[in-house]
């Protein structure tokens, strides 16, 4: 599922949260460890001091991360660390590209203040580049994945192929954990604004938003028969509502896992990793949300397939 893992730390306990995470990913995949740290330095005066300093906190940095490192191997893990001077987000995708990650686990928030990953300029940035998946650690998260063969791995759908590129992820992560797979989608009424120009201050008595509930659910429960083969639970659900909230209630009350989400579905590129629904998951769930750029994985597929045909002696 995932071959290098890289971790953004700052030097915090919250930012530290993510490792138990990749810590536990790695155990069962395999995976490499890269534990990555920033040194902003922009803020000393050019010339030999700001180098002496620079030099002091790289430094710093790195004795941190040196007992993180020795104790992921001493639990038989690859891992190793990197530290470089520059903006965090930047340091971060040049890691990502020079080390060919193909997960990023970090804390939705660190030394910054709340949200300082998770809506600020940071994780904005890293899942704006998209590319590779992103594991959010929200701060209610347990310190590191439970061990539960009744769990769920919740996936949020809206009937676009781009959402559905969550599932394959998805089921990978179920079947890692012995968990099973909660299929959801969530039919949401208009916003008030759109009845701002009607007469009746009761617009919804006109709508009938079980109606769409019910006429959504074939959907739903085609794509759940479609996974009733694989080797784990599958259930599938159609709530009304409010998608960040509904997805919460699900999260708690199926005692999931995780979440795994596409970054966009139908309303835009935008829609979930920069939007209201996915900001509203991570600020209210208590689970780990992995999110996924469709064009990740296909340039990832695509990748692979291009390996593949390398080496097969036929070039087919």
């Amino acid at each position: 599922m995932f071959s290098q893992i890289l971790v953004p730390l700052d030097g915090s306990a919250l930012a530290g949260r993510a490792v138990p995470y990749a810590q536990g990913l790695a155990q069962r995949t395999g995976a490499q460890l890269l534990l990555v740290r920033a040194v902003e330095t922009w803020a000393f005066p050019n010339g030999g001091r700001r180098h002496r300093r620079e030099q002091e906190l790289l430094d710093e940095a790195e004795r941190e991360l040196a007992p993180l490192v020795q104790g992921l191997k001493a639990s038989g893990l690859v891992a190793a660390s990197s530290v470089q001077p520059g903006e965090a987000a930047m340091v971060i995708a040049q890691a990502r590209h020079s080390h060919q990650s193909d997960l990023i686990v970090m804390s939705t928030h660190g030394r910054g203040g709340l949200g300082r990953l998770a809506y600020g300029s940071v994780a904005e940035r890293v899942l704006r580049e998209g590319a590779c998946p992103v594991l959010l650690i929200p701060p209610e998260a347990e310190q590191g994945w439970r061990s539960s063969t009744d769990g769920r791995v919740v996936v949020p759908l809206d009937g676009s192929a781009v959402a559905e590129v969550a599932l394959a992820p998805a089921v990978r992560l179920a079947r890692l954990f012995g968990a099973g797979l909660s299929l959801m989608q969530v039919i949401e009424p208009p916003p008030p604004a759109a009845y701002s120009g009607w007469a009746t201050a009761t617009p919804y008595e006109y709508l009938d938003v079980q109606q769409w509930a019910e006429e959504a659910k074939p959907y739903i429960q085609g794509v759940a028969s479609q996974l009733q083969s694989e080797d784990f639970a599958v259930d599938a659900e159609t709530l009304v509502g409010y998608a960040a909230p509904a997805i919460d209630q699900e999260v708690r009350s199926k005692s999931a896992l995780a979440v795994v989400m596409a970054s966009h579905g139908r309303s835009g590129i935008e829609r979930v990793v920069l939007g209201s629904v996915a900001q509203g998951v991570v600020h209210r769930t208590n689970v780990p949300v992995l999110v996924i750029r469709p064009g990740a994985i296909l340039d990832h597929d695509a990748a692979t397939q291009a390996g593949s045909s390398a080496r097969s002696p036929a070039g087919v």
